[in-house]
């Protein structure tokens, strides 16, 4: 079958040959583009990814110790801005020893969930809502008073 269509022309010699091949510039923007594109699919997956977190939200799973924080806060005992959740936990401890194993237990949930970003399992969940319902039960927390020997 040895029809030619277009038939080589002495007028324009090596036309074909060059509108054949793309310029080099036509190259390294299709390049570019394919970059661009892909870095923003790897960003846009990033932010899809479970434990990733934008920056100043905290997780939604954490409820449970800012609850616990609002149950003490209201039976006097507030957390100090200045302390962190082990400081906090350890203090009240120290004063209200009652309840120091609860509060142990959940700043170390807390702790696990916030900063580790791994999730309660549900027995997890089933106990620390027995631990903060016992912790709301409880009359309000006094702490120990001290016994000051009497000089006669």
């Amino acid at each position: 079958m040895g029809l030619r269509i277009f038939p080589p022309s002495a007028l324009f010699p090596g036309v074909r040959e060059k509108a054949a091949r793309p310029p080099p510039y036509f190259l390294a923007a299709m390049a570019l583009i394919a970059g661009v594109l892909f870095i923003a699919w790897r960003l846009k997956k990033r932010k899809r990814q479970p434990g990733t977190r934008q920056p100043g939200k905290l997780p939604a799973d954490i409820s449970f110790y800012l609850l616990m924080l609002k149950i003490l806060e209201k039976k006097k005992i507030p957390k100090q801005a200045t302390e962190t959740p082990w400081e906090f936990a350890d203090r009240v401890g120290k004063t209200v020893t009652m309840i120091s194993p609860s509060l142990e237990r959940v700043t170390s949930l807390y702790y696990r969930v916030r900063f580790g970003l791994v999730s309660l399992t549900s027995h997890e969940e089933q106990e620390v809502g027995e631990l903060i319902r016992d912790l709301k039960r409880r009359g309000p927390f006094a702490p120990p008073t001290r016994t000051v020997p009497q000089l006669h």
